[in-house]
């Protein structure tokens, strides 16, 4: 997870004033659970994020995660990766401002 928080940070000093990059950074965390907990292959989603190491580590971490076969559980499971992705972004930021 420490190499996720570093890429976290040197991605979050990219995005603009106006933007709150760890936003930006569950939303994306939230799309790849959700095509974790619906069964989309991760060979169909790589392609997608080969070049940026930051959603490589994120997509291969969603997809060592279980899928889950009720609804109340994959919301449950999607809203948790987002939270850790978020939580993640955001101590990064305010450890590259301490």
């Amino acid at each position: 997870m420490k190499y996720a928080i570093a890429a976290i940070a040197l991605w979050a000093t990219q995005a603009t004033a106006q933007e709150d990059p760890c936003t930006n950074i569950g939303d994306l965390a939230e799309q790849m659970m959700s095509h974790r907990q619906g069964g989309t292959a991760i060979s169909e989603l790589m392609p997608l994020v080969e070049g940026n190491p930051l959603f490589v580590q994120m997509l291969l971490q969603a997809y060592q995660e279980p899928r889950f076969g009720t609804r109340d559980f994959q919301r449950r499971e999607i809203e948790d990766f987002r939270n850790l992705w978020e939580i993640g972004c955001y101590q990064a930021m305010t450890e590259k401002g301490a």
